[in-house]
């Protein structure tokens, strides 16, 4: 199998994968599962091609790799979303429900997390995701974050 096949079936798998997951977090009882299938499917496949393109540009060990990813899509695919519904719609009646609601956003996006790792970054770096931050934080001025 050639590398170009191998990376487009890791990508569907994960499309997939991510699919199902979105689905089965979105409510399978949804009068429109079909619809949100497709589009998870979609979302899937662009963020699959999107995490390839970046696992060859970011050099970082597996787990700093999982936890990175794994933060990203839940604050840009759930928190905002819980955030928004918390001060602006009335689905979170208590707070119970929105605690409920993001720690289990939370620990979905793990998953979702450490399987972009296992599929998209085939070998492993010595280099740490803490080590590269406080790298890049010191040597940028204060000044700079006005």
């Amino acid at each position: 199998m050639t590398r170009l096949s191998s990376l487009c079936v890791r990508v569907l798998f994960f499309a997939l994968a991510f699919a199902l997951l979105e689905v089965w977090h979105g409510g399978l009882l949804s009068s429109h599962v079909v619809f949100d299938l497709v589009l998870s499917l979609t979302g899937g496949v662009l963020i699959g091609g999107l995490l390839v393109w970046m696992s060859g540009k970011m050099q970082l060990r597996r787990f700093d790799y999982s936890i990175l990813i794994s933060l990203v899509l839940f604050v840009v695919g759930r928190l905002s979303n819980y955030v928004e519904g918390l001060f602006f719609t009335t689905m979170f009646a208590d707070l119970s429900v929105l605690t409920a609601a993001v720690v289990f956003a939370l620990l979905l996006s793990f998953v979702e997390g450490g399987l972009a790792a296992v599929l998209f970054l085939p070998e492993s770096h010595e280099r740490s995701l803490f080590a590269e931050s406080s790298t890049y934080f010191s040597e940028r001025r204060w000044s700079s974050w006005l």
